[in-house]
């Protein structure tokens, strides 16, 4: 057993290290990338390109039917036992 925990302790330890200097240097080299112009633009028309327009015809569920779902949604996870807090982030959901 203690030749396991010591093989564990010094196989994390050195595996730890060069995987730890991939990571910084991934960072840096992702801030430089950001900040001095590396990385690809992508242009509005770029952003929606391929994509079909939205057909209005096609939806069924008016904005009441919507809020009216999502408050019974919320009702169900409030009685479940789930925490259910609105905050200026959004919607976060947790245990109890």
């Amino acid at each position: 057993m203690r030749a396991i925990k010591t093989f564990l302790i010094l196989s994390h330890r050195y595996i730890g290290i060069p995987l730890s200097f991939f990571f910084v240097m991934w960072f840096v080299s992702g801030y430089f990338m950001i900040y001095t112009g590396g990385m690809p633009k992508v242009s509005p028309d770029m952003q929606v390109d391929g994509e079909e327009a939205i057909d209005f015809t096609k939806v069924v569920v008016t904005p009441e039917q919507a809020m009216k779902a999502a408050n019974a949604l919320r009702a169900e996870l409030e009685a479940a036992g789930w925490l259910v807090e609105d905050s200026a982030g959004g919607t976060r959901i947790r245990r109890r």
